[in-house]
C-alpha cells in the first residue's frame, strides 16, 4: 500500500510537468505552421515598395509589423496601406502593432486591436471613438518579448537615391534692389550605407542667380555622413562630418529629449566648422538649445532656441507651426541686440508625386516637400546650419499627437 501511495505521488508530481510541456509543444507548432504564411505576407508588403519587413508574434497572441516607407510621400498614407492590409491578413489575432521605421530605426508603436480596427475601418465607429481606443507610444524602447519573429525582408542597406530637387531662393526689401530671384537645379545624392548611416551629396547647377554667390560656376552644396542613433527612455542623437551649407566644414551633434509621450521635446545642437579647408585652425564653435510644444487636437506647434547662431550671433529665435496635413505654415521671429526684432515665414508644400518608384539598388525619386524660409529684412542673424542632424525632422510626422490628430487618414475615403 505505501509502495502505492508512492508511485501515485510521482504521477501527481509530473502531471503538471508534461501537462506545461504538452501546451507549450502546441503552442509552438501552432506558431510554427505560420512561418510560412508569415514569409509570404512579408513577401506582399515587398511587392508594395516597404523595407525592413518584419513580423512577429507575442504569447499573447498578438501580431507585430516592423516596415519602412520609402515610397509614399505622406507617411499616414503608408501606414494606412499596413492597417488595412493588417485587417485583411491578421484577422484571427487579438491586436496589431505597427512600428515604422527611420533607417531601420524604430520611431514609435502603433496598437489596436484587431475588433477595433476593423470597425474604424468599416466606419463603424467613429474616428473619435478609434483615437480613444488605439495606443501610440514614442518612448518606448522594447516591444513586448515576441514568441516568432521573421526574419527582417527587403533590407535598405546601399541601396541608392537620386533626388531631382529644384534650388531656390528670394530676398525682397533690399536697399538698392526691391526683389532678388535665385534658381538652380540641385540633385542629390542618398545612400543608405547601414543601420542610422547616411550618405548626402548634394551638386548645385545655377541657372539664375542675382545673388552672384558662385558666378554661374556648378559647385558641390552639402556633402556629409551621417548617423543617427536611438537611445533608451527616449533619448535621440545625430552626428553629421563633412561639407555643409554656408560652405562651411567640420561637424555637427543634435541631442534630443522626447517628454510627454512626444508632446514635448528639449533639444541641444553643437555645430565646430570652419569657413575654409578641414586643416584649417580657424574653427568656430555654435551651439543653440531648443524646446518644442505640440498642442493637443490641434496640430499647432512652438519651437524657441537661444544660443550662439551661424554668424556668431548671440539670439533667441521663435518658431510657430501650424499643419495642415501635408502642408506646413510657419512664422518666425529672431531677437538680439543688434536688430532688436526680424521677422520671416516658413512654407513647406508637398511636391506633386505623392507616390515614388519602388525602392530599389538605385532609382531616380523626387523630393517629397518643397521647403522655403523667407525673411522680411535680410539680416544673417539666427542662421542654422544644413548639416542632415535635425531629428525631428526624421520623424516624418510620425508622432503620437498628428497620427491622433489625423486619424480619419488612416482609412480609405
Amino acid at each position: 500500500m505505501k509502495l502505492n501511495i508512492h508511485y501515485i505521488s510521482i504521477l501527481v508530481l509530473l502531471i503538471p510537468f508534461h501537462l506545461a510541456q504538452a501546451i507549450s509543444n502546441d503552442f509552438n507548432d501552432r506558431y510554427q505552421l505560420l512561418n510560412k504564411s508569415f514569409e509570404d505576407i512579408q513577401s506582399r508588403l515587398v511587392h508594395y515598395g516597404f523595407e525592413n519587413i518584419a513580423v512577429g508574434i507575442d504569447r499573447n497572441n498578438d501580431v507585430w509589423i516592423e516596415y519602412e516607407n520609402r515610397q509614399y510621400r505622406y507617411e499616414l498614407t503608408a501606414l494606412k496601406e499596413i492597417l488595412t492590409y493588417a485587417t485583411q491578413h491578421f484577422s484571427d489575432f487579438d491586436s496589431v502593432t505597427v512600428i515604422p521605421l527611420h533607417r531601420n530605426i524604430r520611431l514609435l508603436s502603433i496598437t489596436c486591436s484587431m475588433q477595433d480596427l476593423q470597425a474604424f475601418q468599416q466606419f463603424r465607429i467613429s474616428s473619435q471613438e478609434f483615437t480613444n481606443k488605439i495606443r501610440l507610444k514614442q518612448n518606448n524602447q522594447s516591444s513586448t518579448q515576441r514568441f516568432y519573429q521573421t526574419e527582417k525582408q527587403n533590407s535598405s542597406f546601399l541601396r541608392t537615391d537620386i533626388v531631382l530637387a529644384p534650388g531656390y531662393k528670394v530676398q525682397f526689401s533690399r536697399p538698392n534692389d526691391p526683389a532678388q530671384l535665385q534658381f538652380s537645379f540641385a540633385p542629390e545624392l542618398n545612400i543608405q550605407l547601414g543601420t542610422g548611416l547616411l550618405f548626402r551629396s548634394q551638386f548645385v547647377v545655377p541657372i539664375y542667380d542675382e545673388f552672384a554667390t558662385n558666378n554661374m560656376k556648378p559647385y558641390f552644396g552639402a556633402t556629409y555622413l551621417n548617423q543617427f542613433y536611438r537611445l533608451p527612455l527616449g533619448w535621440y542623437v545625430s552626428g553629421s562630418i563633412g561639407h555643409f551649407t554656408y560652405n562651411r566644414n567640420g561637424t555637427a551633434i543634435q541631442f534630443l529629449k522626447s517628454l510627454t509621450n512626444g508632446r514635448f521635446m528639449m533639444s541641444g545642437r553643437l555645430d565646430y566648422t570652419t569657413a575654409s579647408d578641414y586643416w584649417d585652425k580657424n574653427y568656430d564653435l555654435h551651439y543653440f538649445l531648443k524646446s518644442s510644444y505640440y498642442f493637443r487636437n490641434v496640430d499647432f506647434a512652438t519651437h524657441i532656441s537661444c544660443g550662439k547662431f551661424l554668424f556668431n550671433d548671440f539670439s533667441w529665435r521663435l518658431d510657430i507651426m501650424r499643419s495642415f496635413g501635408e502642408i506646413d505654415l510657419g512664422f518666425m521671429m529672431m531677437t538680439n541686440q543688434e536688430i532688436k526684432v526680424l521677422t520671416g515665414l516658413h512654407i513647406s508644400i508637398p511636391f506633386p508625386a505623392a507616390k515614388q518608384g519602388r525602392p530599389t539598388a538605385f532609382r531616380i525619386i523626387v523630393p517629397r516637400n518643397l521647403v522655403s524660409d523667407y525673411r522680411y529684412l535680410p539680416y544673417d542673424s539666427a542662421y542654422i546650419l544644413e548639416t542632415g542632424t535635425n531629428i525631428q525632422a526624421y520623424f516624418q510626422k510620425l508622432t503620437p499627437i498628428f497620427i491622433k490628430n489625423n486619424i480619419e487618414d488612416l482609412r480609405e475615403k
